[in-house]
């Protein structure tokens, strides 16, 4: 369904701008004929997975298409990710080909993994894609793991395309859809598959926003603006940025009619602030692990729901999985949720997804997790693998990790507590060599200042 789907709205329109970055366009008809040319170069160079290093450059997104033809898994990795572990994703998903779209920000070289560039790829090959199957690996993106190494977590076709349907079974978000749809989060983050399914499968434009834009929200603004924007997926912690400018409201932007939100908990006071400046707008917040294909239930937030003290994330009426619970448990069944990590054991049964939450008058709510995984700028980290690699480097005898929230709950930045006390720009510049930027903490602090809870126990979350 999904790329037959998007060949047919590149035969209907293919002049239509299919992706969009700065100055940087790709037609409809450009972007089929590029991924297909790439993806019979990548069918004569193997069948493993393809690692592809970038930012937003709308390569990406014919990278992307490209390993779908060819059902070779796409594995975003971004400029965010230290050279270490890019290879520990490669050895972990048996990669043996580094696709670079774009030149890259430090040289890179990964043990038994081919490093190519776009110049060094064919642009005259032709290809017919191939009937494909649904239990084709589409993509397998890595997120934080409890043993102190990287988690793969494969996504198969049917799996997007189960996700898809439900996403554009909303009205409210598949009219929006069909004109432009801005990008916030990096590829390499499961957010994202919201952005290039309900653009690429609705004929609309998918307009790709880079982190120098977000950081600079009057060029953000003047993005959307000038290409129309319809439709916003980003994070609820995005979205309370953009409310600290004034002038991010209806009259400044009167293209923007919907906002899907996901990967982390939006606040009652954001939500309430939004409906104020966007009185019109469809503000829909949603709930999903990357385990089952970004959302898997979601509703659009009524006045009524502002009165309370926590926000639904889901109507299970209208949910694209079976969704149930177990000892407060949410657990999910269904075409969404993927067969099981890299490198394990299938998956047996429901998958637990470690969120905690109850069900009141058929909506959904979330209260929390069993463990010390958290939701911080929208990515899921576990502070056990933080803790691992911090105690690995040299020097440090024990470390802590915490997450430091606000009133709202919602995690301000991380704070690691460590014995004996070092310098911290010191540990910091050390942790970016193995982990994302957004994993290294903030903060450094001698153990004894560790924050305890009345039964002496550290207060990691």
């Amino acid at each position: 369904m999904f790329l037959e789907r998007f060949y047919e709205n590149m035969r209907q329109n293919p002049q239509k701008i299919a992706v969009q970055q700065g100055e940087h366009t790709l037609s409809y008809q450009q972007l089929w004929q590029e991924a297909c040319s790439l993806a019979a170069f990548l069918q004569e160079e193997g069948r493993s997975p393809v690692l592809v290093y970038g930012h937003k450059h709308p390569r990406m997104i014919i990278s992307l298409l490209a390993c779908l033809l060819c059902g070779r898994p796409w594995v975003p990795c971004d400029h965010s990710l230290p050279i270490g572990r890019m290879a520990e994703i490669a050895r972990l998903c048996k990669a043996e080909l580094l696709l670079l779209p774009e030149e890259a920000p430090q040289p890179l070289s990964l043990q038994k993994v081919k490093t190519m560039t776009w110049e060094d790829i064919p642009n005259s090959l032709t290809w017919t894609p191939p009937a494909y199957h649904k239990v084709t690996v589409a993509y397998i993106m890595f997120t934080s793991g409890t043993t102190g190494q990287p988690k793969g977590i494969p996504i198969s076709i049917g799996n997007v395309e189960n996700f898809a349907a439900w996403l554009l079974s909303h009205q409210e978000l598949a009219a929006p859809a069909q004109r432009v749809v801005v990008n916030q989060a990096n590829l390499s983050f499961d957010l994202s598959v919201a952005d290039w399914c309900a653009a690429l499968l609705s004929g609309g434009t998918l307009l790709l926003t880079t982190k120098e834009e977000q950081f600079q929200l009057g060029r953000f603004f003047q993005q959307v603006r000038q290409h129309q924007g319809a439709l916003l997926v980003c994070t609820p912690t995005f979205l309370r940025l953009c409310l600290c400018d004034r002038s991010f409201c209806a009259q400044s932007l009167p293209s923007l009619q919907a906002v899907f939100l996901c990967g982390e908990p939006l606040s009652v006071p954001t939500a309430a602030q939004m409906k104020q400046r966007f009185p019109s707008l469809s503000l829909f917040n949603a709930y999903g692990p990357t385990e089952a294909t970004c959302a898997v239930c979601g509703l659009l937030i009524q006045p009524q729901h502002l009165s309370q003290q926590q926000l639904p994330v889901g109507d299970l009426s209208h949910a694209a999985v079976t969704i149930t619970l177990k000892d407060g448990e949410i657990y999910l069944d269904g075409d969404s949720v993927f067969k099981g990590y890299v490198g394990q054991p299938p998956l047996q049964g429901p998958y637990p997804s470690g969120d905690l939450g109850f069900i009141e008058n058929g909506l959904l709510y979330c209260s929390g997790r069993r463990d010390s995984q958290i939701k911080y700028l929208g990515y899921r980290i576990d502070l056990e693998e933080i803790r691992q690699v911090l105690e690995k480097l040299p020097g440090i005898q024990q470390a802590v990790v915490t997450a430091q929230r606000d009133a709202n709950g919602t995690v301000r930045r991380l704070a690691a507590y460590i014995t004996p006390s070092l310098d911290g720009e010191v540990l910091r510049l050390q942790l970016r060599e193995k982990l994302p930027s957004y994993m290294v903490p903030s903060l450094f602090l001698p153990m004894e200042q560790l924050p305890l809870s009345s039964n002496t126990k550290a207060i990691t979350r």
